[in-house]
């Protein structure tokens, strides 16, 4: 999945300590999720900020997720161009979309970020910053972190360190696989299968 749709509050300047900054990632595969997402957060469209992440909006569960959010917002009689930010590549079908309907914001991002999965770039800060997340203190963790993945003594390399357990645990022959699930929400099931599929 090379996309996603990304719900917050509305930033404020100065958010009271009370504010919430809750974060919903729409599941843009499950359109049952989505519209159980929706009604969740129906009462709070109002106040709620969307950014819709994709590299060309092309993808169809990009474009089907984003059409349903989008519904929501029209069917509370709300304008969805005052809602919804984007985080693409500058002239993709989501780029010029967000051009003509006069979206809040757009955020171009280069070609070699993939997706979600690099938070340390526009598509993780975004999202962090709008929390209340010090993305300062996220880079500086992340550039901690490079230096320590680079060090040629094996036994202070996390990363060698993450390798070599995995070689051990595999028994040398990737007798075994290490998965990391970022998701929690609706993943029970697949948990359930996914543990018998790995016996």
């Amino acid at each position: 999945m090379a996309s996603s749709i990304q719900i917050l509050p509305h930033p404020t300047p100065n958010p009271p300590a009370s504010c919430d900054r809750g974060l919903t990632i729409v599941d843009i595969d499950d359109p049952t999720r989505i519209d159980h997402q929706i009604v969740q957060l129906a009462p709070k469209l109002a106040s709620t900020l969307v950014i819709a992440i994709s590299k060309s909006g092309g993808t169809l569960e990009t474009q089907n997720g984003s059409l349903e959010v989008q519904k929501a917002f029209c069917e509370a009689s709300l304008g969805f161009s005052q809602h919804g930010v984007a985080i693409m590549q500058e002239n993709s079908l989501l780029d010029n979309t967000i051009r003509i309907e006069g979206w809040l914001a757009r955020f171009p991002k280069f070609d070699w970020v993939g997706s979600r999965t690099y938070e340390m770039s526009e598509v993780g800060l975004l999202p962090a910053a709008l929390q209340g997340i010090d993305i300062k203190e996220m880079l500086v963790g992340a550039s901690l972190m490079d230096e320590a993945t680079r060090k040629s003594t094996l036994r202070n390399n996390p990363a060698v360190l993450l390798a070599l357990c995995q070689y051990w645990a595999s028994d040398g022959v990737e007798s075994k696989n290490m998965l990391v699930l970022p998701y929690k929400d609706s993943l029970l099931l697949f948990s359930r299968y996914f543990a018998t599929y790995l016996q």
